[in-house]
């Protein structure tokens, strides 16, 4: 026997084009719930219809409303069918125009370059074969740990303990580090500023102020350890950020 699963298009494309009044009924019932469909068909016939619901993780409304919150524009992107998306949506406080269901794969990739040519800049999370597409055409892919391979290869970030919240601190981390740049470089051209005129002896004809090399060389010394302690603040703000994104999992080290 040959057996295919799949959309029903799939579906009738290996079984010689089967049709009967299965799918009406079938895609009446899916309307009503709103969940996907998955057909079967069995050589020539079309034998039957699964109804398939997936369940939200646990930290997805969380996750969602702190990315909102950070003023970020978040959109659902799902090969599922479109009642189904818009219910999930409406489960995460999501509008419904930027939900977005029935999304091929090629479709999730084309979908992010438009937003790209808009000017925007796209962060894709994904975790599976297609959503690789997606994730590399992204200018941030982000992978979860517990995908499949090919959406880990393409991808910029993988998230390794495969919980929504890691995407919040992770972006938070990285907004604190830009700013620790910042900082670092602002320091450092504002001591610059003061230090290299003074070096060069610029104070001493009106104040009678010179530097030694050797006072100089030191001065320099405490700019680096200046800089390296503002930048080992960061392991507080991410030990912060780890805590307030993901409470059940503050014990969990920071990373060397």
């Amino acid at each position: 026997h040959r057996v295919a699963v799949g959309t029903l298009e799939w579906v009738q494309q290996c079984c010689g084009g089967a049709r009967g009044s299965l799918p009406e009924r079938a895609q009446e019932a899916g309307l009503e719930t709103g969940h996907t469909l998955v057909y079967v068909g069995v050589d020539n016939n079309l034998a039957g219809a699964l109804e398939i619901s997936d369940e939200l993780r646990e930290e997805a409304p969380n996750a969602v409303a702190s990315l909102q919150r950070m003023g970020l524009e978040v959109h659902l992107l799902s090969g599922d069918n479109p009642r189904a998306v818009a219910r999930v949506a409406a489960s995460l406080n999501i509008p419904l125009s930027l939900a977005h269901g029935g999304v091929k794969p090629e479709e999730k990739a084309k979908f992010v370059s438009t937003l790209q040519n808009q000017g925007r800049s796209v962060a894709m999370v994904g975790d599976g074969v297609n959503d690789a597409a997606a994730l590399a055409q992204a200018d941030v892919g982000i992978a979860m740990g517990g995908g499949v391979g090919a959406a880990s290869e393409v991808a910029s970030i993988v998230l390794l303990g495969d919980r929504l919240s890691q995407v919040v601190s992770g972006l938070e981390l990285s907004r604190a580090t830009l700013t620790k740049i910042k900082q670092n470089l602002g320091w450092a051209f504002a001591y610059n500023l003061v230090g290299i005129p003074l070096a060069a002896g610029a104070a001493l004809p009106g104040f009678g102020i010179a530097l030694t090399p050797s006072v100089a060389a030191a001065l320099m010394g405490i700019s680096s350890l200046g800089v390296m302690g503002n930048s080992l603040l960061l392991r507080i703000s991410a030990w912060e950020t780890m805590q307030n994104s993901d409470p059940t999992h503050s014990r969990q080290q920071v990373p060397k």
